[in-house]
């Protein structure tokens, strides 16, 4: 009789084995939700494919600034001002909303900093769906708008390969797309 009270040495091995796996699924389940919280990533077989795992969608995970590209914008969501380029006055349109720099037909770029894309949402509101993602320095050309919900100001834009979507201009700090001079 061994000094365990007589277990099967495999037994042991087998339920260590066995609590590893499970502490291991536990770990992966935590990251998931973690990436899908701060991501906003709403079809998470889709990030997990690859089709929504980008730099972009990494580089949120240790920026507790910039969450995203995924996700709706938020306050936190850019760190750095993009100043107002010259010649463009800002005007209210939206009484929740920062003032915009934007109109129908100008050729828009996605702010280079932070690094992350904008979510292009199916309609203009943060709970539609996320069409695509635009990324910093692409650009596309302003096709309707404005709307105004969740305390954005939106505008359809249409990327130069004619992807069609919404897109919030910014939030009070920051103005993720831009007028491109």
């Amino acid at each position: 009789m061994s000094s365990d009270g007589g277990r099967d040495p495999n037994q042991r091995n087998l339920g260590l084995l066995l609590g590893v796996i499970g502490g291991l699924v536990g770990m992966v389940s935590g990251v998931i939700a973690i990436i899908t919280f701060i991501t906003g990533v709403p079809d998470l077989p889709q990030f997990l494919s690859g089709g929504l795992a980008t730099p972009t969608a990494a580089a949120r995970l240790f920026d507790a600034a910039a969450p995203n590209e995924g996700s709706e914008p938020t306050k936190a969501s850019r760190v750095t001002s993009t100043p107002i380029p010259a010649g463009n006055t800002p005007r209210k349109v939206c009484s929740d909303a920062p003032e915009t720099q934007l109109e129908i037909g100008m050729q828009v770029v996605v702010a280079s900093y932070p690094p992350q894309g904008n979510n292009v949402r199916r309609e203009p509101n943060t709970s539609s769906a996320v069409v695509f993602i635009i990324y910093p320095k692409q650009t596309a050309t302003i096709t309707d708008g404005p709307q105004c919900a969740a305390g954005y100001v939106w505008w359809k834009i249409q990327t130069p390969t004619n992807k069609q979507g919404w897109t919030a201009e910014g939030d009070f700090d920051n103005y993720w797309i831009n007028p491109r001079n």
